[in-house]
């Protein structure tokens, strides 16, 4: 008898033991399964969005830190835009450049010293309309997104911009795709400069002039039309057709 009470008592032991390992491992599983599914979850509403998630590492820094930065990357970026501008000049793009880095979440980033440079050529120098017309325009296009961690906002414009190119012009994007030559490789300089390097001066300011206007429209409210806005009643019928000609 007490040989058998001893087997009993063993195969409850062990049954116990089994179970409570079933257990830890079902719950082991779940936790896997719902971690899994939570992180399809986010990947997907990234894929949704369009946008690879925007996280810039200088919305973890302090605003002086990203100041500090700010200002010692325009430093160095003042006479890489026109090595041949007076000291004023400069004067008056540092001051722009530091007031669009201040209202922009990323701080100062390369390309920005040329956009900002343009604004103020064709602006009458007035700073403060240049940095005000340049932060809208860079929320209203979520420029940011092209400059945070992961460039997400830039890969998607390469991505729509090769689309375009296969969906119009097939025979160019075969010819593109034979070459090796992606959007990356052409047309970085087109957004993240906002196209005023790529553009001829003429065409650009028409190009800006449409974009302020839109922006201008849209739900943000209105801008103050730019000094070079080519909407001048007094302008003839020859400046009309190439004005649209341009636009075309």
């Amino acid at each position: 008898r007490d040989s058998s009470d001893d087997s009993r008592r063993d195969s409850s032991d062990d049954s116990r033991r089994d179970s409570s390992d079933d257990s830890r491992r079902d719950s082991s599983d779940d936790s896997r399964r719902d971690s899994g599914s939570s992180s399809v979850r986010q990947e997907s509403s990234g894929r949704s969005t369009g946008l690879v998630p925007f996280a810039s590492s200088a919305r973890m820094a302090s605003s002086s830190e990203m100041t500090e930065r700010s200002n010692a990357a325009i430093e160095l970026d003042l006479h890489r835009t026109n090595s041949e501008a007076d000291p004023a000049r400069l004067r008056r793009l540092r001051r722009c450049l530091r007031l669009v880095s201040t209202r922009s979440e990323v701080g100062y980033c390369q390309g920005m010293n040329f956009v900002a440079s343009f604004l103020l050529k064709h602006g009458d120098d007035d700073v403060e309309g240049a940095a005000e017309v340049y932060s809208r325009v860079f929320e209203a296009l979520d420029l940011a997104s092209l400059y945070g961690n992961g460039m997400g906002g830039l890969k998607l414009l390469f991505y729509q911009l090769a689309s375009l190119v296969r969906t119009h012009v097939p025979t160019l994007a075969d010819h593109l795709d034979a070459l090796g030559l992606g959007p990356s490789i052409y047309a970085t300089s087109w957004f993240v400069t906002v196209l005023v390097t790529f553009l001829p001066s003429e065409d650009a300011l028409v190009a800006w002039d449409e974009l302020v206007t839109a922006v201008s429209s849209s739900s943000r409210g209105d801008l103050p039309p730019p000094p070079w806005c080519c909407c001048d009643d007094d302008d003839d019928d020859d400046d009309r057709r190439e004005r649209d000609r341009r636009r075309e």
